[in-house]
């Protein structure tokens, strides 16, 4: 490709907590290069992966974009703002705010963050906020107003998804980065309750980069008895999910593709984004693990796609594409150079 061409794609700059290797996070980046399509050069805004983040500036990184889309992902934090997702040298530039949730989580709370995250996305130059489930949304519309808000399923539920493999009578687990005295005792019970029924288990790396390779130096150590699989994209993992007879997940987005190839799981962390996957999907989805589940196969190993997940599909497909649609609009209007 010549000079010529690649100045004259549109360039987009995406905001979130990508290139850390977080799967989920990792998943949505993958989505917007694909989605946003070919004539457009879709990159990370950040250069470095700790702060201040940027080799030069924040603004610097901007200058050359056309729009910038932030999320998905647990972007606001109602105990602080990011000075990666919620820059203000972002609005220099059209903005596209898609499938970000509020972080519940962290439990704090400071008094500045409404006002300072309602003067950023009620700014002119956001063109549109999608957030990723009611709580969300109702929280971010407690300050915007509701009719400035868009809510939609994860973004993780329009993923292109790679062909499932054939399903093997292995066991998946995937824990959250260090594993705890409490993930050992699950582990233990759960190698236990599959080897009973003839099943094998391994536990699965859900990352990519640094993540991945944290995560994989402190399980073999852990787990000197179970074996730990580590593929190195995205779709293989998506794959990976695909094969197993059952995942039990403390990652979300693991369970959020369990769930759409059809694949049994149980979630090993309750979260205010499982609960509400439960509300929107029906109690059986990714239930909470516990030593009483165990007991009840017929829980566990109910394998198919629920009836409600294609609605969902759809309508993270309708978000993207109204994103994909908006930024291309600007594109149309940008001169080039």
């Amino acid at each position: 490709m010549s000079r010529t061409e690649v100045r004259c794609r549109m360039r987009v700059g995406l905001v979130g907590y990508f290139g850390w290797g977080n799967f989920g996070d990792e998943l949505m980046f993958q989505l917007w290069r694909q989605r946003l399509g070919g004539s457009v050069d879709a990159h990370r805004v950040h250069d470095l992966l700790h702060r201040p983040y940027f080799q030069a500036s924040a603004r610097d990184a901007a200058a050359p974009l056309d729009a910038i889309v932030i999320g998905g992902g647990d972007l606001i934090h109602p105990d602080s703002i990011s000075p990666l997702y919620w820059n203000r040298a972002w609005l220099d530039k059209p903005v596209f705010v898609s499938g970000v949730g509020v972080a519940f989580e962290r439990g704090g709370f400071r008094q500045d963050v409404p006002g300072r995250l309602t003067d950023f996305l009620g700014h002119p130059a956001v063109r549109s906020i999608g957030l990723r489930d009611a709580a969300s949304a109702e929280w971010v519309g407690a300050q915007l107003g509701s009719d400035r808000v868009r809510q939609s399923p994860d973004l993780a539920f329009a993923f292109e998804l790679p062909p499932p493999l054939p399903r093997h009578r292995v066991v998946g687990i995937a824990l959250r980065k260090r594993p705890s005295e409490d993930d050992r005792d699950t582990v233990a019970r759960v190698v236990r309750w599959a080897r009973e029924r003839g099943l094998g288990t391994e536990l699965l790396v859900l990352a990519t980069g640094h993540t991945a390779q944290d995560e994989l130096s402190h399980l073999s150590p852990a787990f000197p008895g179970v074996s730990v699989r580590s593929v190195g994209s995205v779709d293989e993992q998506c794959q990976a999910i695909s094969s197993y007879a059952v995942l039990f997940s403390a990652k979300f987005h693991g369970s959020v593709v369990a769930l759409r190839y059809g694949t049994p799981t149980v979630s090993l962390r309750e979260t205010h984004k499982i609960q509400g996957l439960r509300a929107q999907l029906g109690a059986h989805a990714a239930p909470a693990f516990s030593a009483e589940l165990l007991d009840r196969d017929a829980e566990v190993l109910r394998p198919g796609r629920l009836p409600a997940l294609t609605a969902l599909e759809a309508a993270a497909e309708e978000e993207v594409a109204h994103v994909s649609s908006l930024v291309g609009s600007v594109g149309a209007a940008a001169p080039r150079a």
